[in-house]
């Protein structure tokens, strides 16, 4: 066999996976294969989600900015009582 003639698939086949494979890497859950044409298809853009992991879902925005100006409502709120019980203890 006249490895100049094989293409970089076959190489890729015949030589890398199995060596690959032999020395413990295959797909799991942190990593995993994309063919050349997924490349491609992303415009060559390398971050490609991962397969494995299910999207997590953060919830609406405007509800999550909602529950922040509360919550920073809240702490400000705690905040000017403690300085009043802070500014009271002082004073004693």
């Amino acid at each position: 066999m006249d490895k100049r003639s094989l293409t970089e698939r076959d190489i890729c086949t015949k030589f890398v996976l199995p060596a690959a494979k032999r020395a413990g890497w295959d797909d799991t859950p942190q990593a995993w294969r994309v063919t050349a044409e997924d490349v491609k298809a992303h415009g060559y853009n390398l971050d490609i989600k991962n397969p494995h992991t299910v999207a997590d879902n953060h919830g609406d925005p405007q509800m999550l900015l909602a529950d922040l100006n509360s919550a920073e409502t809240e702490t400000a709120t705690l905040r000017d009582q403690l300085k009043a019980i802070l500014a009271e203890a002082l004073a004693r």
